[in-house]
């Protein structure tokens, strides 16, 4: 059996990741605010700053902090910084590049070494002075600027639920920001609702060869199948009578939270 707070805790998983997108990409926006800014701070101009960095009376510190700047930040082949490129095609595929493949995650780190590196430098009394001898001033104000931007930006992980390797992550991140604007919070009232996905019977006459929860039909049982079995619950998609019958784990003709449960079971090796 089912508890009605397990009930609750699934039907509120939608909003849930839903109001995480939003926060996601308001702090993306934010550091996308600086993409220009990013744009100008490339290897051609950071050189020549650790150059002069070099010859100067700033301190060991930030001499080495413009160097870390440039090994750690700097792509070689384009000679832009790396954050710059991560918001290039964050811009084109939006949320879901956020997520694949851990991009979060150097996005993230990428964040972090600019901001400590570039504190170090703009707080060293020296650097002013440097660059208006370069007459490269008006970098200081834009490093500044940009330091407060960064300040504000916290980029943070997908929920675990997310798979961001399923090949249907931009189908879910799409579903994921439909309901954005107005995610529903259920609560106690709400235990009574009851969700399903059904098929016709004769749609699942013919004998199918499957795996009992495997809804994706990839030969194995992961949080793919979760993620498919919950948007055919939703109304997202509609499962083909295979995916149907691989996914009614319970054999009782619907597909419902009880069966994205079973699912959730197996993958912990609990059943």
């Amino acid at each position: 059996n089912i508890s009605d707070d397990e009930i609750l805790e699934m039907l509120n998983i939608p909003g849930i990741l839903a109001k995480e997108a939003a926060d996601q990409i308001e702090n993306l926006e934010f550091l996308d605010r600086n993409y220009d800014r990013l744009g100008e701070l490339n290897k051609k101009t950071l050189k020549a700053i650790e150059v002069a960095v070099k010859g100067s009376d700033m301190a060991e510190e930030s001499k080495a902090a413009v160097g870390t700047i440039i090994k750690g930040c700097v792509e070689e082949e384009t000679a832009k910084l790396y954050i710059y490129g991560y918001l290039t095609d964050y811009r084109a595929d939006g949320l879901a590049y956020y997520y694949r493949d851990k991009n979060y995650a150097k996005m993230s780190n990428q964040v972090k070494i600019l901001k400590d590196n570039f504190y170090i430098v703009y707080d060293d009394p020296e650097f002013y002075n440097l660059l208006e001898s370069m007459e490269y001033e008006n970098y200081y104000n834009e490093i500044g600027d940009l330091l407060e931007e960064l300040d504000t930006v916290v980029l943070s992980e997908p929920n675990a639920l997310i798979d961001i390797y399923s090949s249907d992550l931009d189908e879910l991140v799409a579903a994921i920001e439909k309901i954005m604007d107005s995610p529903r919070e259920f609560d106690s009232a709400d235990r009574k609702l009851t969700l399903s996905a059904t098929v016709s019977a004769d749609e699942i006459s013919q004998p199918i060869q499957y795996v009992k929860g495997d809804a994706t039909g990839d030969g194995y049982v992961t949080m793919s199948d979760v993620l498919l079995i919950r948007k055919s619950i939703a109304g997202i998609v509609d499962l083909t009578p295979e995916q149907f019958k691989r996914a009614d784990i319970t054999g009782d003709g619907y597909v419902t939270i009880s069966d994205v449960l079973k699912v959730r079971k197996i993958i912990a090796g609990i059943d």
